[in-house]
Formats: structure tokens, C-alpha cells, sequence
């Protein structure tokens, strides 16, 4: 087992505690990542880093989400004061850009 390989089961399984510890009240996924919502509006993640499975990035504005979205490699949180947060591949969305 790779160090990858390692990192990325150890993301799976801490994901699975804090999903268990909280209801899930939304879920959506990426090629290979999911993102929950559960009930306090807080966000966990996890499966494959570069399809939005590490949010680590922005995990500290993950809080009071009202909806969630994705492409095939990036996720899109709604914020309940209208902010958005995005994380994931930068390429497929996982940058917000404002013009």
C-alpha cells in the first residue's frame, strides 16, 4: 500500500466517524468524492483529494450551508448569508473567480 493509498483511507474512515456523529441531510458527489451536509450545517468530505475528497483548504468557512453542488470534479457550497465556497480540481470550479 502506497502513502496515497494510505492517505486516502485514513480520509475515508475519519470521514465515516464524523458522518456517523451528525444526521446527513444532503449528499452530493464528484467523479470520485462526496460531500455531505449534515444538520448543523457544517460539510464533510471524502474519497479522491483532486475530485474535491479534501476540503481541509476551506473547511473553516464549511459552516451554515444551505446547498450543495458539483461538477465531475469540484464542489460548490451556498452559504446561508449567499457566500459560496468552492473547492476540488481548480480547473472544473474549485476556485471561485469573481470578475
Amino acid at each position: 500500500m502506497t502513502n496515497y493509498d494510505k492517505l486516502y483511507m485514513c480520509n475515508f474512515f475519519l470521514s465515516t466517524f464524523k458522518i456517523r456523529s451528525g444526521h446527513v441531510c444532503k449528499i452530493q458527489s464528484t467523479e470520485r468524492a462526496f460531500a455531505a451536509v449534515r444538520s448543523d450545517g457544517s460539510v464533510v468530505c471524502w474519497g479522491m483529494p483532486e475530485y474535491g475528497g479534501e476540503s481541509s483548504s476551506v473547511q473553516a468557512q464549511l459552516k451554515h450551508v444551505r446547498e450543495i453542488q458539483s461538477t465531475k470534479y469540484a464542489f460548490a457550497a451556498l452559504l446561508e448569508d449567499g457566500r459560496v465556497v468552492t473547492w476540488g480540481h481548480a480547473f472544473y470550479g474549485g476556485i471561485l473567480l469573481l470578475w
